[in-house]
């Protein structure tokens, strides 16, 4: 168990779960029942974008992307569909993290990695931001989460 307590923040583009869906969902389709048929019901324009913001090789073209999702998340009113990704995939992560114990390293920016391990080739590596104190027990925000062959 970790010595803090995880949160994980919804609908937001630039960090936790929405985030997550956003750069790295085709990660956890294997791993998440019902993932993939939430994203596949999505309208086209907003798959094409996702996919453009996920195979961003610059940050112009990151940042150009992250643009258009917004203003279509905004026009849109993230859909029923989107929502209920968002659902499964932060049940899936709550259920590794407040589970298992990890390894921690750290990262820039005051930021922690933890890694758990999922099976014999793969390992959730979970970045979360500096700890604030709540209640006397230290809280850290998710920021992204993705699968790696590495631990």
């Amino acid at each position: 168990m970790n010595r803090y307590r995880l949160e994980l923040e919804m609908n937001n583009l630039n960090q936790g779960v929405l985030h997550v869906l956003l750069r790295h969902c085709v990660d956890f389709y294997h791993l998440v029942p019902g993932l993939e048929a939430e994203m596949q019901r999505l309208p086209e324009s907003v798959t094409v974008l996702i996919n453009t913001y996920a195979s961003s090789s610059t940050v112009k073209a990151k940042m150009l992307a992250f643009s258009q999702l917004s203003t279509q998340f905004s026009v849109n009113k993230l859909n029923k569909a989107l929502n209920k990704a968002q659902l499964l995939l932060s049940s899936y992560l709550f259920s590794i993290v407040h589970a298992h114990p990890s390894k921690e390293t750290s990262v820039k920016k005051q930021r922690l990695c933890l890694s758990f391990k999922l099976n014999k080739k793969e390992h959730l590596k979970v970045i979360v931001s500096e700890a604030d104190c709540n209640n006397g027990k230290p809280v850290r925000s998710i920021v992204t989460a993705y699968v790696s062959n590495r631990y």
